[in-house]
């Protein structure tokens, strides 16, 4: 998909995939805490980046 569709949605499709874009964007870092502090689920780390 064009990123640009993604910044200037023009259908009711590419509107669709810039609120689902906004949604993962928003939510994914606060789901990510919470599974690591509540559950103890860390994500995977990567080892190229050396974090």
């Amino acid at each position: 998909m064009d990123a640009n569709r993604l910044k200037r949605p023009v259908g009711h499709d590419d509107l669709l995939n810039f609120r689902l874009e906004r949604l993962l964007t928003l939510g994914a870092a606060p789901a990510i805490r919470l599974c690591e502090g509540r559950y103890g689920v860390a994500r995977a780390r990567d080892p190229r980046h050396g974090r």
